[in-house]
């Protein structure tokens, strides 16, 4: 399973905005890794973000453009693989469980290569074995770099994860499970599956005994319920 984000690097922030008043209400739709290092992010009033940020750059929306680099970017991906599940105009899963490429590592080096080369932009990807793990490590691979999490490295990496950040899990959820003294999928582990599910209901205590194990069922192109 395959999870690919596209991204345009520049050295300068840079957020996007239809008005660029610094006294303006206006919303930033999205901001660069630069922008993000200043606390500017979306749906912050561009004033906050000037706060923020003073040499913030914003710059308009282009539609043409965006669509053009979408297609192109697609277009590279359904090259490599049938099985494409689009999450935005440059996000996507991918299922190359039948690639013919030697491994999936160097298949995900060739496609962020030739996204590069087609768009000018860099794409990061996680690779892992169902859409739960890669969402989970989607900020380990940016910008421009990829993650595997191997089978092996799959308890390495979820025992200490807090429980917040698996899907699923709000708000009032945390709460209740950090009263049982549950912070981490670690200690999350330590119920049984019946007393999650009497605890919690019995599709919430499944789902919670699965994520905490890194389970996930769901297909790619397949559109599930996701508790």
């Amino acid at each position: 399973m395959l999870n690919f984000s596209g991204e345009e690097l520049m050295d300068k922030p840079v957020a996007v905005c239809h008005s660029d008043s610094p006294r303006g209400t206006s919303e930033i739709s999205s901001a660069n890794y630069p922008a993000r290092d200043y606390g500017v992010k979306a749906g912050m009033f561009v004033r906050d973000a000037k706060d923020r940020c003073p040499h913030l750059e914003i710059v308009p929306y282009n539609f043409e453009a965006y669509e053009e680099i979408a297609d192109q970017f697609y277009n590279i991906l359904h090259k490599h693989c049938d099985k494409v599940q689009a999450l935005s105009c440059d996000e996507a899963f991918l299922d190359v469980t039948e690639s013919e490429v030697a491994g999936p590592e160097l298949l995900v080096s060739e496609i962020r290569k030739e996204i590069f080369e087609t768009t000018g932009c860099t794409a990061s990807a996680v690779i892992a074995a169902n859409m739960l793990m890669v969402r989970l490590a989607t900020r380990t691979d940016k910008p421009n770099g990829q993650c595997y999490i191997s089978p092996e490295k799959v308890d390495e990496y979820l025992l200490p994860l807090l429980i917040k950040t698996l899907r699923g899990i709000g708000h009032v959820l945390e709460q209740k499970l950090k009263k049982k003294g549950v912070q981490n999928c670690g200690q999350l582990r330590m119920f049984p599956k019946e007393a999650l599910q009497r605890d919690f209901r019995t599709k919430t205590g499944e789902m919670l005994w699965n994520y905490s194990r890194g389970v996930d069922n769901r297909l790619v192109g397949v559109i599930q319920d996701g508790r």
